[in-house]
């Protein structure tokens, strides 16, 4: 895309696909943030001594996609192109990984754990292979589920 181009995209504002996709993480991040409200009401511990680690690095990432989110905004109003598309892609990777730390906190019988994590991504796996460990942790999952509604 010419620098021209860039400019006037710039120049009329965040593109229509860039508000839609901060909406839908804004509307994840409040959802899953009631749902944690809902979740810990019940609950004398609190998320910060459950899920120390986790909590923290939520909030440094709610702090890093604020940050991106402004330094977007003033890229955008300097019309700086390339430093506007890098800053509003980590926002977006930003606000991402919040939601799925927050899914963490709210469902941690998921069975995703950092070693696990760590082994699926620096292993030699495909696709294919991630999909067939998620269906099969789901599978666990509701059997689970299905034993304490039984009980």
């Amino acid at each position: 895309m010419s620098s021209d181009a860039n400019s006037l995209r710039i120049s009329a504002g965040i593109t229509r696909e860039d508000i839609g996709l901060h909406k839908c993480i804004f509307f994840l991040l409040a959802m899953l943030g009631v749902l944690l409200q809902v979740k810990c009401s019940n609950s004398h511990a609190s998320p910060f001594d459950t899920y120390y680690v986790i909590v923290l690095m939520l909030i440094a990432d709610l702090f890093a996609y604020a940050g991106t989110l402004a330094i977007v905004k003033i890229l955008q109003a300097s019309h700086n192109s390339d430093l506007y598309e890098l800053m509003n892609k980590i926002s977006l990777l930003c606000g991402t990984f919040a939601s799925i730390l927050l899914t963490f906190i709210l469902v941690p019988d998921f069975g995703v754990s950092y070693p696990t994590l760590k082994r699926l991504c620096t292993s030699e796996t495909n696709a294919i292979d991630m999909l067939h460990y998620v269906i099969r942790k789901l599978k666990e999952l509701n059997i689970r589920l299905n034993d304490t509604e039984e009980s």
